[in-house]
Formats: C-alpha cells, sequence, structure tokens
C-alpha cells in the first residue's frame, strides 16, 4: 500500500500543471515530498498548538523539490521543523517567508546563509530576538527584507548593501548605532515604526526616499540630520517627543510628504 501511495504520489508530480499548492493541517502529519513540478509557490500552514510537539511534523524524507519553486511559504510552525526543513532549499528560490512560529526563534537557520539566490526574505511574528550578521553573509541577491512583529532589541552592523526595502516595525530597538548605513547604497525605505528609538539614525544613504519612524521616542533631531538625503521623499515623524525648533522649521520648507 505504501509503495502504491508513494507511485501515485510522484504520478501526481508529473501530470498536474498547477502553480500553487497549500498544505495545511492540525495535528500530526507528515510532508509529503513529491510535489508537481510546475509549483512556483509552495505554501505550509502546519496550525502546530501547544498539544503537539515537534515529533507531529515531520518530513517523509529528503524532499525533492518542484523545478520552477520560486516562493515558499511556512506558517505556525516549529522553529526546530523549520531549521531542519530549511537544510535542502532549492536554488530556485526566490522568497522566503515565515510567520507566526509557535515558539521563540533565538536565530536563524544556519542553512539559509549558502542560498544565495533568495530575493526576499520575510520572518514576522516570530518573536525573533537575535539576528547575527552573518546570517545574511552570502545573501548577495536580497533586496526585500521584513523582520515586522518580533521582539529585537539590536541590529546586526551588517546587512547585505544590495537591499532596496528593509522593514523593522514592531520591535524593541532603542539604538541603531552600530549599523553600518552607509554600505546600503540602494535602499529606497526604511521602515521603523514602533519601537523605541531615542534618536534619528545616523549617516543614511542618499539612496533613501522613504523614511517612517512613528510611535518612537526621539525627542530632537540633530542639525543637518536630512542634508544628504537629497532623494527624501517621505518623512514620517509621528508621535514622537519631537519639540519643533527654529532650526527644525528648515523641514518644512523640503518638498516632502512630512508628518510630525
Amino acid at each position: 500500500m505504501q509503495a502504491t501511495s508513494e507511485k501515485a504520489q510522484c504520478t501526481f508530480r508529473s501530470t498536474l500543471n498547477v502553480t500553487f499548492l497549500r498544505l495545511s493541517k492540525t495535528g500530526q502529519w507528515r510532508v509529503p515530498t513529491c510535489v508537481p513540478d510546475s509549483i512556483s509557490y509552495l505554501c505550509f500552514n502546519c496550525h502546530i498548538t501547544k498539544e503537539f510537539d515537534n515529533s507531529n511534523l515531520t518530513l517523509e524524507g529528503p524532499i525533492s523539490w518542484p523545478k520552477n519553486l520560486k516562493e515558499l511559504r511556512i506558517e505556525k510552525a516549529f522553529f526546530a521543523f523549520i531549521e531542519n526543513f530549511s537544510q535542502s532549499i532549492p536554488a530556485t528560490l526566490k522568497q522566503i517567508t515565515i510567520t507566526l512560529c509557535t515558539e521563540p526563534v533565538k536565530s536563524f537557520p544556519r542553512h539559509w546563509s549558502s542560498t544565495n539566490a533568495i530575493t526576499h526574505l520575510t520572518i514576522s511574528s516570530c518573536s525573533v530576538s537575535e539576528i547575527k550578521g552573518s546570517s545574511f553573509t552570502n545573501l548577495t541577491f536580497l533586496t526585500f527584507l521584513s523582520l515586522m512583529f518580533n521582539k529585537i532589541e539590536v541590529l546586526p552592523d551588517f546587512f547585505p548593501s544590495t537591499l532596496q526595502y528593509l522593514y523593522l516595525d514592531r520591535n524593541m530597538i532603542s539604538s541603531v548605532t552600530n549599523v553600518r548605513w552607509v554600505t546600503l547604497i540602494h535602499l529606497v525605505r526604511l521602515s521603523m515604526n514602533h519601537n523605541t528609538l531615542k534618536q534619528m539614525p545616523n549617516t543614511l544613504p542618499a539612496s533613501i526616499q522613504v523614511l517612517e519612524l512613528c510611535d518612537n521616542l526621539i525627542t530632537i533631531l540633530s542639525p543637518g540630520s536630512f542634508i544628504k538625503l537629497k532623494n527624501l521623499k517621505k518623512l514620517d515623524l509621528s508621535s514622537n517627543r519631537l519639540v519643533i525648533t527654529v532650526a527644525d522649521q528648515a523641514l518644512l520648507r523640503l518638498n516632502l510628504c512630512l508628518r510630525f
């Protein structure tokens, strides 16, 4: 019966011409290893609850990834499973989204640094508390990074220079002075709303077009904070503790979509 099932799976893989596959189940189940080659978007919704431990979600064996897989999404899974799962990430994969983990994510999967084709990476609502710069060392094509809704306090000093969009909203970040912003020469959007920042990030790259820092604890703006940001089009500093001084009035004369 098992051999028949496996044969059926492989036949299923070669004959279907679908591009989107979502697998969802509550409780004990096995992740199939045979997936149609036509699949470009694959989503695992694990629905893990406190009543089930890591042993309830297992791989049937080494995954034979679809040849055209471009996007992978994993929802509500144990991090131990995710790290195990990530060992064989295919070279075709461009986007990874991991969200709503059922246990705190203390660090990134150690195998990801060898998957350099990834352009979009999202890890949200996973209680991430620590990021090491080495997590991104080999992600040389990464343009989009979202780490929203986590518990990050300190950022790494290194981000890939290819980044264009960086979302760090709703964390616990109070300072970013260690980040080498000047190396992010392609960054056009930086969003750090709902953190505990006390001052503006310094030495931001001139490429920045959108800067969102609402709901922080910023009290003053350093003189010349925006002089080098010649491409800045939108600035959001609303819901901070700013007192606008005469020197800061220059901001109001800039051609910006501005919110205080």
